[in-house]
Order: structure tokens, then C-alpha cells, then sequence
């Protein structure tokens, strides 16, 4: 999906025409997407400012504050 809204951008300010462009205008309406962390035996997600942890792939439980 973000791929796709970067090409429309890049197609719409003409970047290969040769005319000026700005990166913001380029990145505008891109998607948002949460943030994720994950190696081979974790996944960590952000949702609404609390973290959530995977061990298992399976059970989520919220990641302890310190």
C-alpha cells in the first residue's frame, strides 16, 4: 500500500520530468502503520502508547513498564 501511494506521488510531481519537487510532497498520504519489533523468538507491538509481547506467536501479554 505505501509502495503504491510513493509511485502515484512520484508520477503526480513529475520527478523523472526534471521539474523541482519536495520529499514531503512525495511522502504525503502515506499510510501509518503501528510499530512492530520482532527477532526469531518475540514479537513486540506499540498500541495506544502500551506495549504488547508475543513469546509463542500465539498469547499476547502487555510488556511490563520499568
Amino acid at each position: 500500500m505505501s509502495l503504491a501511494q510513493l509511485i502515484d506521488n512520484i508520477i503526480e510531481q513529475g520527478v523523472f520530468s526534471g521539474r523541482n519537487f519536495s520529499a514531503a510532497d512525495l511522502a504525503r498520504g502515506m499510510p501509518e502503520t503501528p510499530s512492530v519489533s520482532q527477532n526469531e523468538g518475540s514479537t513486540v507491538i506499540a498500541l495506544d502508547n502500551q506495549y504488547f509481547i508475543s513469546l509463542d506467536n500465539e498469547d499476547w501479554s502487555q510488556y511490563p513498564a520499568q
